[in-house]
């Protein structure tokens, strides 16, 4: 599948079938209607531990669409949101400790999962 823009509105990521909503004659077969570009996969760069990748608009470089990524590094309280959801999902053979707020597991003979 391929992610495609609409030049004139900006919308992003957009697929066949939004095309095919705004020009129902067209089929994958044929050439884009002229407002639609192909925008080329880029692959979400290695992260360290406190970064996240968030999508950004494609850029055109030599005639190519390619979408690209922002790196934000997490600041202390989005780290410690994480934390705390990773905490709240439930983890196989693990009861929770409401006080400490953690997993251990159900059965005492199974080593610890550290999340």
């Amino acid at each position: 599948m391929s992610d495609y823009l609409n030049i004139n509105t900006g919308q992003f990521p957009l697929h066949e079938g939004d095309i095919q909503l705004a020009h129902p004659n067209w089929t994958v077969d044929q050439e884009l209607p002229s407002t639609f570009v192909k925008v080329e996969w880029q692959d979400q760069p290695a992260l360290g531990e406190n970064q996240t990748a968030l999508v950004a608009p494609p850029i055109e470089v030599n005639g190519v669409w390619t979408r690209q990524w922002i790196i934000h590094n997490l600041t202390e309280e989005e780290l410690q949101e994480q934390l705390r959801l990773r905490a709240s999902i439930p983890q196989p053979g693990h009861l929770f400790d409401k006080e400490s707020q953690t997993w251990y597991p159900a059965n005492p003979l199974v080593k610890a999962n550290n999340v």
